[in-house]
């Protein structure tokens, strides 16, 4: 037997819990102190008065008002005296077996260090709790290890008996790491989601500009060449295709507007649809604050907030502006309108292509390659008009080009 593993020499317990328990005199000098009796005697009120005796309150399932106790604990080289009452400072004195002078500890704090020190318990007073209480019987079913705790406390438990304390340490500091590790993942995932996200909405927008650049340099092009004063003088000719071609290039440009739109919320409602909600307030809150406490988004405590209908983010009870309402309606509203805004869009890009190809079947008539759309958009057709819309497309052109 280990001779630095400590034993209860004596124990004194004048009062703990009520009046009527009777306590705990006895000298037990290292050896086993059997406690017996029927129901409703103490038994189990003497075991936790032991429990108090040595580790504190924190260690022990009841309501104090009252406690005076004193132990004794020893091994060859030390003795630890502990006393403690209720709403008092708990007191160790240590006796080196060399005949040093004793050491007096005070303090919650500083005694249960040396509890860790001397007996090689747990930091965690939980951990070390749990370790304590495995090693009593249960008096219920509902008391017993396998249903008291969870799987992951009863690895620690056996794990802590088996191998003792140093590799449990290194198995929690590796939990943590791959915990941390996890939240960064998660971070990069969703950072990923919003970088794809801004990619398409600058996609669309890369779209709408280089349609209307392709139409500025038609223009440009046209212009310089001088081709543009010709087509200028045909549909002077043409007075009734002029007109058609003007209007089928007002609509022309206003579908094209609506597809860039359609374009956008089809986009948008992507992102929601189908989504489950809690993924869909990860992704949408990632890279957001709480606008009352200021705290970002802990994506891995998510669910068990969303449960109890507390803040995303810091889990306080109050949820500003019911953000998962607002959310839960967007999915809804995307599984509802995203297919109807995805057929309109097609619908649009159709009679985009009929337009153009009117216009087409209108310029063959009148001897035109191609229709000037920015031209079509020109009431007034005289050179001093066109050449002062030509500057400013040439400009629009160049601060294009340049940003």
């Amino acid at each position: 037997m280990n001779s630095k593993q400590f034993k209860i020499e004596r124990i004194r317990i004048n009062k703990f819990h009520a009046y009527e328990y009777k306590g705990i005199i006895k000298e037990i000098k290292g050896k086993s102190l059997f406690v017996y009796g029927t129901n409703n005697t103490g038994k189990s009120t003497s075991l936790d008065a032991i429990i108090y005796s040595i580790f504190g309150l924190d260690f022990i399932d009841r309501n104090l008002t009252i406690a005076d106790t004193e132990v004794v604990l020893k091994n060859n080289e030390i003795e630890l005296i502990i006393n403690r009452k209720y709403k008092s400072i708990p007191r160790m004195i240590i006796r080196q077996k060399t005949g040093e002078t004793p050491e007096i500890v005070d303090g919650d704090n500083d005694v249960y260090k040396n509890l860790i020190k001397y007996l090689n318990i747990p930091e965690s007073t939980s951990h070390a709790k749990k370790l304590i209480y495995a090693l009593t019987i249960p008096q219920s079913d509902n008391e017993s290890l396998l249903r008291k705790y969870p799987k992951k406390d009863l690895d620690l438990i056996i794990s802590s008996y088996s191998s003792g304390l140093a590799p449990i340490n290194r198995i929690r500091e590796i939990e943590n790491d791959i915990e941390i590790k996890n939240k960064e993942i998660e971070k990069i995932k969703l950072k990923k989601l919003e970088i794809e996200q801004e990619i398409k909405e600058y996609e669309n927008e890369i779209r709408r500009n280089e349609h209307h650049l392709s139409d500025e340099k038609h223009f440009i092009q046209q212009y310089e060449s001088g081709e543009l004063f010709k087509t200028i003088e045909i549909l002077k000719v043409n007075k009734d295709i002029s007109t058609q071609l003007s209007a089928l290039t007002a609509k022309r440009t206003g579908y094209y507007d609506k597809k860039y739109k359609l374009y956008s919320e089809i986009t948008k409602n992507k992102q929601f649809y189908k989504k489950e909600l809690i993924d869909a307030i990860k992704e949408t809150l990632s890279v957001l604050v709480c606008p009352v406490c200021e705290d970002e988004l802990d994506a891995s405590k998510i669910e068990k907030r969303k449960e109890r209908g507390t803040c995303p983010f810091c889990g306080s009870n109050h949820n500003p502006e019911n953000i998962y309402k607002t959310i839960e309606d967007q999915i809804n509203f995307s599984n509802e309108k995203l297919i109807d805004l995805e057929k309109e869009a097609k619908n649009v890009a159709k009679n985009i292509k009929e337009i153009e190809k009117l216009i087409v079947e209108l310029n063959n008539k009148i001897s035109i390659s191609k229709t000037n759309f920015i031209l079509t958009r020109i009431k007034n057709l005289s050179r001093e008009v066109v050449t002062e819309k030509y500057e400013e497309v040439k400009e629009n052109k160049i601060k294009y080009e340049n940003s």
